[in-house]
Protein backbone atom coordinates (compact mmCIF):
# COMPACT_ATOMS: atom_id res chain seq x y z
CA UNK A 1 0.00 0.00 0.00
CA UNK A 2 1.21 3.52 -0.87
CA UNK A 3 -0.29 6.87 0.27
CA UNK A 4 -1.52 7.71 -3.24
CA UNK A 5 -3.59 4.51 -3.53
CA UNK A 6 -7.36 4.95 -3.75
CA UNK A 7 -9.55 4.54 -0.62
CA UNK A 8 -13.33 4.22 -0.59
CA UNK A 9 -15.16 4.50 2.75
CA UNK A 10 -18.38 2.47 3.03
CA UNK A 11 -19.96 2.94 6.49
CA UNK A 12 -17.09 1.97 8.83
CA UNK A 13 -15.43 -0.22 6.19
CA UNK A 14 -12.54 1.05 4.07
CA UNK A 15 -11.69 -0.47 0.72
CA UNK A 16 -8.43 0.25 -1.09
CA UNK A 17 -6.99 -0.95 -4.37
CA UNK A 18 -3.23 -0.59 -4.58
CA UNK A 19 -1.00 -0.25 -7.66
CA UNK A 20 -0.70 -4.05 -7.93
CA UNK A 21 -4.52 -4.37 -8.05
CA UNK A 22 -4.62 -5.96 -4.58
CA UNK A 23 -7.87 -5.14 -2.77
CA UNK A 24 -7.47 -4.18 0.90
CA UNK A 25 -10.58 -4.22 3.09
CA UNK A 26 -10.41 -2.70 6.58
CA UNK A 27 -13.24 -3.15 9.09
CA UNK A 28 -13.51 -2.82 12.84
CA UNK A 29 -12.36 -6.46 13.07
CA UNK A 30 -9.17 -6.20 11.04
CA UNK A 31 -7.68 -5.91 7.58
CA UNK A 32 -7.83 -8.50 4.79
CA UNK A 33 -6.61 -8.46 1.22
CA UNK A 34 -7.29 -10.39 -1.96
CA UNK A 35 -6.20 -10.14 -5.56
CA UNK A 36 -8.97 -12.13 -7.26
CA UNK A 37 -11.22 -10.91 -10.04
CA UNK A 38 -15.00 -10.33 -10.20
CA UNK A 39 -15.72 -14.08 -10.37
CA UNK A 40 -13.78 -14.69 -7.19
CA UNK A 41 -15.58 -15.49 -3.92
CA UNK A 42 -13.91 -12.61 -2.08
CA UNK A 43 -11.15 -12.48 0.50
CA UNK A 44 -9.50 -15.81 1.17
CA UNK A 45 -6.55 -14.89 3.32
CA UNK A 46 -5.87 -12.60 6.24
CA UNK A 47 -2.63 -10.84 5.44
CA UNK A 48 -2.48 -8.18 8.12
CA UNK A 49 -4.07 -8.21 11.53
CA UNK A 50 -5.28 -4.74 12.49
CA UNK A 51 -7.91 -5.76 15.05
CA UNK A 52 -9.99 -2.92 16.42
CA UNK A 53 -11.71 -2.90 19.82
CA UNK A 54 -15.38 -3.88 20.23
CA UNK A 55 -16.17 -0.92 22.50
CA UNK A 56 -14.91 2.45 23.65
CA UNK A 57 -12.21 1.85 26.24
CA UNK A 58 -9.87 3.99 28.32
CA UNK A 59 -6.60 2.10 28.38
CA UNK A 60 -5.25 4.28 31.17
CA UNK A 61 -3.21 7.37 31.79
CA UNK A 62 0.48 7.86 32.37
CA UNK A 63 2.02 8.88 34.59
CA UNK A 64 -0.44 8.13 37.38
CA UNK A 65 -0.18 9.73 39.93
CA UNK A 66 0.86 12.80 37.94
CA UNK A 67 2.10 16.37 38.26
CA UNK A 68 1.68 18.56 36.29
CA UNK A 69 0.29 16.62 33.27
CA UNK A 70 -0.84 13.16 32.23
CA UNK A 71 -1.57 11.46 28.92
CA UNK A 72 -4.87 9.57 28.61
CA UNK A 73 -4.89 6.71 26.11
CA UNK A 74 -8.16 5.33 24.70
CA UNK A 75 -9.49 3.13 21.91
CA UNK A 76 -12.49 3.58 19.62
CA UNK A 77 -14.31 0.79 17.75
CA UNK A 78 -15.51 2.93 14.82
CA UNK A 79 -15.79 6.44 13.44
CA UNK A 80 -17.93 8.76 15.52
CA UNK A 81 -18.31 11.88 17.63
CA UNK A 82 -16.21 11.49 20.77
CA UNK A 83 -16.50 13.42 24.02
CA UNK A 84 -13.80 13.01 26.64
CA UNK A 85 -14.03 15.06 29.82
CA UNK A 86 -12.40 15.18 33.25
CA UNK A 87 -14.56 15.18 36.40
CA UNK A 88 -13.64 15.74 40.02
CA UNK A 89 -14.55 13.25 42.74
CA UNK A 90 -17.88 15.04 43.40
CA UNK A 91 -18.93 14.59 39.77
CA UNK A 92 -18.42 18.17 38.58
CA UNK A 93 -17.03 18.55 35.07
CA UNK A 94 -13.60 20.13 35.32
CA UNK A 95 -12.37 20.08 31.73
CA UNK A 96 -13.58 18.97 28.31
CA UNK A 97 -10.58 17.57 26.43
CA UNK A 98 -12.17 16.13 23.28
CA UNK A 99 -15.39 16.94 21.45
CA UNK A 100 -14.95 15.94 17.82
CA UNK A 101 -15.31 13.23 15.21
CA UNK A 102 -12.55 10.63 15.46
CA UNK A 103 -11.45 7.53 13.58
CA UNK A 104 -11.31 4.00 15.01
CA UNK A 105 -8.16 2.85 16.78
CA UNK A 106 -5.97 3.99 19.64
CA UNK A 107 -5.68 7.69 20.49
CA UNK A 108 -4.17 9.78 23.27
CA UNK A 109 -4.77 13.23 24.70
CA UNK A 110 -2.82 15.17 27.34
CA UNK A 111 -4.41 16.89 30.31
CA UNK A 112 -2.35 19.65 31.93
CA UNK A 113 -4.21 19.61 35.25
CA UNK A 114 -6.21 22.75 34.53
CA UNK A 115 -9.94 23.42 34.22
CA UNK A 116 -11.80 24.84 31.20
CA UNK A 117 -10.75 28.37 32.30
CA UNK A 118 -7.06 27.47 32.40
CA UNK A 119 -6.90 27.50 36.20
CA UNK A 120 -4.84 24.73 37.82
CA UNK A 121 -7.01 22.33 39.79
CA UNK A 122 -6.10 21.08 43.26
CA UNK A 123 -4.58 17.74 44.18
CA UNK A 124 -7.04 14.89 44.27
CA UNK A 125 -8.70 12.04 42.44
CA UNK A 126 -10.13 12.78 39.00
CA UNK A 127 -12.16 10.68 36.56
CA UNK A 128 -11.70 10.65 32.79
CA UNK A 129 -15.00 9.85 31.08
CA UNK A 130 -15.30 9.08 27.38
CA UNK A 131 -18.54 8.82 25.42
CA UNK A 132 -19.17 7.87 21.80
CA UNK A 133 -22.83 7.37 20.94
CA UNK A 134 -24.23 4.90 23.48
CA UNK A 135 -20.76 3.68 24.47
CA UNK A 136 -19.04 5.04 27.58
CA UNK A 137 -15.95 4.23 29.63
CA UNK A 138 -14.16 5.81 32.57
CA UNK A 139 -10.80 5.77 34.27
CA UNK A 140 -9.40 7.33 37.43
CA UNK A 141 -6.24 9.32 38.05
CA UNK A 142 -4.51 11.06 40.92
CA UNK A 143 -3.12 14.59 40.67
CA UNK A 144 -0.45 15.30 43.31
CA UNK A 145 0.64 18.96 43.46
Amino acid sequence: YRPDDFWLVVASTRIAVDHDNVKWIATSRGIVSYSGGPDDNGPTEVTKNGIMPDAVRIIGNYPNPFNPRTTIEFTLPSYGIVNLAIYNITGQKVRELVSESMSPGTHSVTWDGSDDNGVSVSSGIYVSHIMMGKHTAAGSMVLMR
